[in-house]
């Protein structure tokens, strides 16, 4: 009696210990958090947040701020595009209006149904990634072409979602004289997916984000699992985030080695997809008068090594992103709204690097990018 007495004793204090732990863990974080918050409030200590310490940004003084507010922004979903940023309200980033979008240099109101102004639909590059409100593509080219200009893009979007969304707002009464599509490296995401998958419904990561659902819904019920997981998982989140901090996270690609895009039919399909997300939104512009064009967009596969100083590129990814704008270039190349971006940058001598990764920009890629799309429209 006396043993179990004493093992019983035992066992509570490790109950207690290990839920003391836990809750200092937590209590830990929330702290971490809060501190974080004060810093990004106060612009303290920010050097060396991510990208901020690459040459792309020396002499730009708001690079750390900016990339500590990004890793700040948050999601919901929304349909019919899964997920859509929340507001925020920063010094280098604002989110805001109707249509949670990004700010440029315009503010789109619901009574703003213009029929001079330019809509920027794409992921991340043309919501701008790298980049505070004023040098995105979209700000750059009302700058330059004094042209009301609105930001629609969405981290990780591909051309289906930049097409749901178009309709959308096209159903909402919106009537843009000019509608840009930005796409292209998020396409490589349906490289991962199982054959199987209806490639004209699926948005990037469609699979994980479901094995997602499914593991928050299992972990509703208290697990010895998920109850042992939590230590594990507060460590893990937390030498990630110290890494961060500390701008010693490793860029590279991130698609896997297994993929599906060494099969030539898997990649015509991609192909298809994109063309066909693209001439159905060429079909609705115009068809209240409005112009529409296709950007395929950069990525350093094409462009000039010295450009992209900090990048280990995976050959897995150079060959599918290579096999697949050469077959999106071959079924396009007769379409009068498709534009070639792929290597913008190619031939361009600067002093300082335009890559932060394989396809993100910064201010300064983002300038020639408005500036080539305006050449274009000019033509």
């Amino acid at each position: 009696m006396k043993l179990i007495k004493i093992i019983s004793i035992n066992l509570l204090l490790i109950f207690l210990i290990y839920n003391l732990i836990i809750f200092l863990m937590i209590s830990a974080s929330e702290i971490y958090r809060v501190y974080q918050n004060k810093k990004i409030e106060k612009n303290l200590d920010l050097t060396c947040v991510r990208y901020s310490c690459y040459k792309n940004y020396e002499n730009i003084p708001w690079a750390a701020l900016h990339y500590r507010e990004y890793s700040q922004v948050k999601f919901h979903y929304e349909t019919p595009v899964v997920w859509r940023a929340n507001k925020y309200e920063g010094k280098t980033i604002n989110i805001s209006g109707k249509h949670n979008s990004r700010l440029t240099l315009s503010n789109l109101e619901d009574t703003d149904l213009l029929k001079q102004n330019a809509f920027f639909f794409g992921g991340s590059v043309m919501w701008g990634f790298g980049s505070n409100d004023e040098n995105t593509i979209p700000s750059n080219f009302e700058k330059l072409s004094k042209i009301k200009s609105f930001n629609f893009a969405e981290s990780a979007w591909n051309s289906n979602q930049s097409l749901f969304y178009l309709i959308k707002l096209l159903k909402e009464g919106y009537e843009p004289e000019l509608v840009v599509f930005y796409n292209g490296v998020n396409e490589l995401s349906k490289c991962e997916q199982s054959a199987e998958k209806n490639l004209r419904s699926n948005v990037i990561q469609e699979d994980r984000l479901r094995d997602k659902f499914i593991t928050i819904k299992r972990e509703t019920k208290l697990t010895f699992k998920y109850y042992f997981s939590i230590p594990l998982e507060f460590f893990s989140n937390l030498i990630h985030k110290v890494n961060r901090s500390k701008g010693i996270v490793k860029v590279v690609a991130n698609l896997n080695q297994d993929t599906e895009c060494s099969d030539i039919n898997r990649v015509k399909e991609i192909a298809e997809n994109i063309k066909q997300n693209w001439e159905i939104a060429n079909s609705l512009v115009n068809s209240y008068g409005g112009k529409f064009y296709a950007i395929l967009e950069p990525h350093i596969t094409f462009n000039n090594s010295e450009l992209y100083n900090f990048v280990d590129l995976r050959e897995e990814e150079s060959k599918n992103i290579k096999n697949i704008y050469r077959e999106i270039e071959k079924i396009m190349i007769n379409k009068r709204y498709f534009i070639n971006f792929k290597n913008i940058f190619l031939n361009y001598k600067n002093d300082f690097p335009i890559f932060v990764d394989t396809h993100h920009t910064s201010p300064n890629g983002n300038l020639i990018a408005a500036k080539e799309i305006l050449l274009n429209l000019e033509k």
